[in-house]
């Protein structure tokens, strides 16, 4: 195996050609699968956990700007945006929040 440009890269017997290491190993993997001689199931599994991850970590995100949102308001005199759980004052006139 070797390195350039901070890609990993293997030089397989059969190709003589220096390839990047993930393309190689998804290439023989899906040969591997067609031939039958790896069960996809795992990486199946695999898969869906991950996309059910990134489906949690987008709902969590836009829950915090939904929250966020709630505690930033415009100040009626400037119309400066104004983090209310922060500070009660404008930072820009100085108006004073209830």
């Amino acid at each position: 195996m070797n390195v350039f440009l901070g890609e990993p890269k293997v030089k397989p017997e059969k190709l003589g050609d220096w390839v990047i290491f993930s393309t190689w190993a998804e290439k023989v993997l899906k040969e591997r699968i067609l031939q039958g001689t790896v069960d996809p199931t795992p990486l199946i599994k695999k898969a869906e956990e991950t996309l059910s991850s990134k489906k949690e970590q987008q709902i969590r995100k836009r829950d915090e700007i939904i929250e966020m949102k709630k505690k930033v308001t415009s100040c009626p005199k400037c119309s400066n945006f104004v983090n209310l759980s922060k500070k009660q004052i404008c930072e820009v006139c100085g108006y004073k929040f209830k």
